[in-house]
């Protein structure tokens, strides 16, 4: 029995030394596996370039800062009537909303008496002219001849000029006191337009400058500035810009006292550059940055730009800052890449120099330039 436990102890010895053999022996194994992945030296292996797209960018000495504003379309002329005297209303020609012409009588007092007295002195008038009167009797005739025609005038309401009564509140029976205003005409003339601009736009404009205006139909008619107002309006900071409509329009084609909008070209003298706003990246503290390709030795990089923006029009922005003329900037996927990673171009790279963006345009005829406008 002895003899049997010493023989399994030796077995068990025997097991035991070749587990813990088996074990040291597969533990090279699994080292030799891990190696063959990662290999001798090849922990920091350098990832492949990333793909960019790029624009190269040009250089500018200015931007258009495009502004647009609304004005109120309005009558080239405006005239509001009373009678010249007081007096009771007996005669109401027309009515509001109806056209008059050139000194046509709107509404009148009575003046069957003045006519008549006037028909009398001016009888006596011609008898002592042709009867060589003194001087001094044809002068009073004369005198009282022109006191009747300034009466009778001031007894009437006469339309001066050809247009459409806007409103008209006389009527027959009325006493109207002197001055007060009973009716209003609008002239049938070209409209013009009203607006109140921004003091800083309008130091950038002038007067013949071609415009286009856009009624409330979004119908376009060709404007030219007639006057600039000298003074800033101090409540709104603003100055009022009277424009002229030149298109030939009819009355059916807009609506006095509508809206309207204009567009002002406004040149700002700023070296600078134009970006695609998918080119930025907000930083703190109110910064923006965009990213160039940069050659460090064999290889292309993104490099870290600070700029400055000055205009956004649309999907781009007016910069300036640390960028040169024909850089190559990181087009879009900025937040994908960090600073000093290598990176290639993809094909087309796209080229950011534009013209100037001008204010519409484009139904107006093609004339020679006003003297002192900004040339594009």
């Amino acid at each position: 029995m002895q003899a049997l436990f010493e023989k399994m102890d030796h077995w068990a010895y025997r097991l035991h030394r070749c587990l813990l053999m088996g074990s040291m022996a597969l533990l090279p194994v699994a080292t030799g596996c891990h190696d063959q992945t990662a290999g001798p030296g090849k922990g920091n292996v350098e990832p492949p370039p990333r793909v960019v797209n790029v624009v190269r960018i040009a250089q500018t000495g200015q931007y258009n800062e495009v502004a647009t504003y609304y004005g109120t379309l309005q009558p080239g002329q405006t005239a509001r009537l009373g009678f010249g005297r007081s007096g009771k209303v007996v005669l109401v020609s027309k009515t509001s909303g109806q056209r008059v012409k050139a000194g046509e009588v709107i509404a009148q007092f009575d003046i069957v008496g003045l006519e008549n007295q006037r028909k009398q002195v001016s009888n006596a008038l011609d008898s002592a002219r042709n009867g060589q009167q003194p001087t001094a009797r044809v002068a009073d005739l004369e005198s009282q001849l022109a006191e009747l025609d300034a009466r009778i005038e001031s007894s009437t309401l006469i339309a001066p000029f050809s247009g459409a009564l806007s409103r008209l509140s006389a009527f027959p029976g009325q006493l109207a006191a002197t001055g007060q205003p009973l009716a209003e005409v609008v002239s049938d003339s070209t409209p013009t337009v009203e607006v109140s601009i921004a003091a800083k736009t309008a130091r950038a404009q002038f007067p013949g400058r071609r415009l286009e205006v856009v009624m409330e139909d979004n119908r376009a008619a060709e404007a030219l500035i007639k006057s600039i107002a000298p003074v800033v309006d101090q409540s709104t900071r603003t100055r009022k810009v009277q424009l002229e409509i030149t298109s030939d329009l009819s009355a059916a084609d807009y609506s006095l006292g509508s809206i309207v909008k204009v567009s002002f070209d406004s040149f700002r003298e700023v070296t600078g550059f134009w970006l695609p706003l998918s080119a930025m990246q907000k930083r703190a503290g109110g910064l923006w940055s965009t990213m160039v390709l940069e050659n460090r030795g064999d290889q292309t990089i993104a490099a870290l730009r600070t700029i400055e923006v000055i205009h956004v029009e649309n999907d781009t922005a007016y910069v300036r800052g640390a960028l040169t003329e024909g850089d190559l900037v990181i087009a879009d996927g900025t937040h994908r890449v960090v600073p000093g990673q290598s990176v290639i171009p993809a094909a087309g790279t796209g080229d950011l120099s534009r013209p100037i963006q001008l204010a519409p345009t484009k139904s107006l005829p093609s004339l020679p330039p006003v003297k002192g406008e900004p040339a594009p």
